[in-house]
Parts: structure tokens; C-alpha cells; sequence
């Protein structure tokens, strides 16, 4: 019985390392900006009261309505309940707070300022929920167009061209060769429309959990940043979320090497965190700030020039809090001009391909036309 029990607790043991259980703890379901927003601007307006934070935190869990975010409440509560700090017990529950939350407040307990930064907080997470919310909002529209348009064509190839074929072929019709090629593309979607939907599926979900390298990660993301249209609208994004971060992190009270580490790990892009890196490596050797940014040759002027006279100023925190906001408006411009640019362009793509299967149904017709007409 004893060596049944261990062999089972070493396979569960085997289970658990599999890279694909760290792919789906991360695929868990997160908190959303607003509620991290909501949470933060309640809890600093009852720290202003003077009411502990333990107490707090009961107020909180009462009136949280997420379910994710009243469950991590519960977690941090109990952790202070055994000793842990703030920070400490908000780190057990990363799927609700990110690790720039749980280092700010780290800093803000060291500092003694954590209604300070529970206000910093709020702004930043509403700012961020205002910047996505308005580039989802800009490129949703054209991905239902896409997703109709591929629905309708498939449906046109299996459903409507067989039937179209037979009637064509009872009246003695020979197929010209854009018919012939869009019958057999038709077919071998009926054949194997199944087993291509389950092979797609698959590829993407090894996409998605497989853990992939560095190198890998950095290709994409640098090809994700040259991508025509989208790319310069994804670097704005960064960018703001970039100036954000991290002068709220400045603010905040920590210091700039640990402020970078811990906005390495927010960003989620590897070209940049590899400017980053660079970065650390030049303060390290006794460099400025600025210098690693303009040599990247990706970032903007304006945003190393801000940081030079930033740096030279003291001022670091608030001109790239003040940047942010650029972005941010930027960021809602280009999402806007980039739905208008590609709403026609997507009509025009729906329209040449409704108007090429039309076309290679209306040919044939000519054939019938000649056999019934001599």
C-alpha cells in the first residue's frame, strides 16, 4: 500500500512539472483593470480613513463583485493574518495582482506612502483599461468582417458549388478551369474539412502552451513590431504602457535599477526588454539612461530626448507620466484612423472574392447557353 502511494505521488509530481501546467496557470482567468482600479481607489480612501489594513481588507472582500479578485482578498487576508506583508501575501496570488502592483507595494510599505500609491495605482490601471478598450474597440469591427467573410466563402465552397456543379454537368456543360479548380478546392474541403479544422485547432493550442525560447519570442515580437499598419499602433501601445509603468514606479519611491527589473517583466515584449536589459547594463557601467534608448533605433525622439532632460532635471517620474498620456493619445488616434482605413479596404476584399466564385459560376453558363443555342 505504502509504495502505491509513493509511486502515485511521484507521478503526480511528473504531471505538475509538465511545461503545459505553467501554460495553463497562465491562461487562468485574470482580474480585470477596472476591478484592479475599483479595488485600489476604495482602498486607499480606507487608509485615508484610518482603518488597519486588515480591516480594509474585509471591507474590500464585501464589496468586491469579481469573484477572482474577492478570492485573492481572502488569500491576502489570510497571509497577514499569519504575518506576511502586504506585498508578500499579494505576490501568493499573481493572477490577480501583477508584479508591478506587488512591487509598488512593496516600495509604498517601506516608504510609508501607501495611500500615495494606491491613488498612483488607480490612474494607472484606468489608463490602461481606457488605452485597450479603445484599440479593441478600433480592430474588433474588422475582425468580424474577416471571420464573415472566410465563414461565408467555405460555405459557399461546400454547400453551394457541388449542387451548382451537378445542375451544370446534367445539362452537358464543360467546366472552364477556374470552375474545375474551385470544384476540387470544394471538394477536398468536403473530404477533409473536419480533419483540417482539428489539425488547425491542435497547431494552435500547441502554439499557445508549448513554452517557447527567447530567441523564438524575440523574432516575433520584432516581426510583430515591423508588421505594416499594425506595428507602429502595437510600438505606441508599448510606449505608453512603458512611460506609465515606470514613472509610476519612479513615483513611487523606488529607485531606477529596480524599477527597470521590475518593468522587464510587465511589458510582455521582448525587443524591449532587451533595450531594457541593455539599459541596466549601461547604468551599471556608470552610463545615463537616455543613451541605450536612442541607440535601439526603434524608440522615438521624443521619448529619449524627455528622458535626457528628465534625467538631467530630476524630473524623470512626471515627464514620463505626462509621455504616457502622449501615447495614450496617440494610441487612440491611430486606432481610430486604422479602423477607417481598414473597413473599405476589407469591403473591397469581401467584394473580389464574392465577385470572383460569381464569376466562376456565371462562365459555365455561357457553355449551357452555346449547347441549348446552337
Amino acid at each position: 500500500m505504502r509504495t502505491g502511494q509513493l509511486k502515485a505521488q511521484a507521478w503526480r509530481k511528473t504531471l505538475q512539472s509538465l511545461p503545459i501546467n505553467d501554460a495553463f496557470s497562465k491562461i487562468g482567468p485574470k482580474t480585470k483593470r477596472q476591478d484592479l482600479a475599483f479595488f485600489c481607489n476604495h482602498f486607499a480612501l480606507l487608509i485615508r480613513c484610518g482603518i488597519p489594513i486588515f480591516s480594509a481588507l474585509t471591507i474590500l472582500e464585501e464589496q468586491t463583485d469579481d469573484k477572482t479578485l474577492r478570492n485573492s482578498i481572502v488569500m491576502v487576508r489570510e497571509e497577514i493574518r499569519k504575518g506576511q506583508t502586504l506585498a508578500d501575501a499579494m505576490a501568493t496570488c499573481p493572477q490577480t495582482f501583477p508584479t508591478v502592483f506587488t512591487e509598488m507595494i512593496r516600495a509604498a510599505e517601506l516608504g510609508g506612502v501607501l495611500e500615495e500609491v494606491l491613488t498612483y495605482m488607480a490612474r494607472h490601471f484606468e489608463k490602461e483599461n481606457e488605452l485597450i478598450k479603445k484599440v479593441q474597440s478600433a480592430l474588433i469591427y474588422p475582425m468580424i468582417l474577416v471571420t464573415a467573410s472566410v465563414a461565408v466563402i467555405v460555405f459557399v465552397l461546400i454547400y453551394i458549388m457541388p449542387l451548382f456543379a451537378d445542375m451544370l454537368s446534367g445539362l452537358g456543360a464543360q467546366l472552364p478551369a477556374i470552375t474545375s479548380f474551385l470544384l476540387d478546392f470544394s471538394f477536398f474541403l468536403q473530404e477533409h474539412f473536419i480533419s483540417l479544422l482539428l489539425l488547425f485547432l491542435l497547431m494552435l493550442l500547441l502554439f499557445l502552451l508549448y513554452p517557447k525560447s527567447d530567441a523564438f519570442l524575440f523574432k516575433a515580437d520584432k516581426l510583430l513590431l515591423h508588421t505594416p499598419i499594425l506595428g507602429p499602433l502595437l510600438l505606441k501601445v508599448l510606449l505608453a504602457r512603458f512611460c506609465r509603468t515606470l514613472g509610476t514606479l519612479l513615483a513611487s519611491g523606488l529607485p531606477l535599477l529596480q524599477a527597470l527589473e521590475v518593468l522587464r517583466n510587465t511589458l510582455g515584449n521582448k525587443v524591449i526588454v532587451k533595450t531594457i536589459d541593455d539599459t541596466v547594463e549601461a547604468i551599471h557601467r556608470g552610463d545615463g539612461f537616455a543613451g541605450p534608448l536612442e541607440q535601439a533605433g526603434y524608440l522615438p525622439s521624443s521619448l529619449t530626448n524627455m528622458v535626457s532632460v528628465g534625467e538631467e532635471t530630476g524630473s524623470l517620474d512626471v515627464l514620463l507620466i505626462q509621455l504616457s498620456d502622449f501615447y495614450d493619445k496617440e494610441c487612440m488616434q491611430q486606432s481610430e484612423r486604422l479602423s477607417t482605413l481598414l473597413e473599405p479596404l476589407l469591403m473591397v476584399f469581401m467584394g473580389t472574392m464574392v465577385t470572383f466564385l460569381v464569376f466562376s459560376m456565371l462562365l459555365p453558363m455561357f457553355e449551357v447557353i452555346d449547347v441549348i443555342v446552337p
